[in-house]
């Protein structure tokens, strides 16, 4: 006997379960959720576009500024020797 693990969509208005599908099967509400579900929008004429340029990581620290990265911290194996696991 095989068993496959499938994620079932459920339809917020009617709790109807289906496979896939972006519309419920019996209701017809969309169910899309996530970038999928946003519509386009076009930009308005006239309006400047902002867009901030990429970090490089790998520009030199700047002199007065503290680092914000820290040193890792050397964490015990067994946290509580005492503590029974069962």
């Amino acid at each position: 006997m095989v068993y496959t693990c499938m994620a079932m969509i459920v339809c917020p208005l009617c709790e109807h379960a289906q496979v896939q599908g972006a519309e419920c099967e019996v209701c017809g509400k969309k169910i899309v959720s996530g970038p999928a579900a946003i519509p386009f929008v076009p930009p308005v004429e006239g309006l400047e576009l902002t867009r901030h340029a990429d970090v490089d990581a790998s520009a030199p620290l700047i002199p007065g500024l503290e680092p914000t990265r820290q040193a890792g911290v050397d964490v015990p194996e067994d946290p509580a020797p005492d503590l029974d696991p069962g």
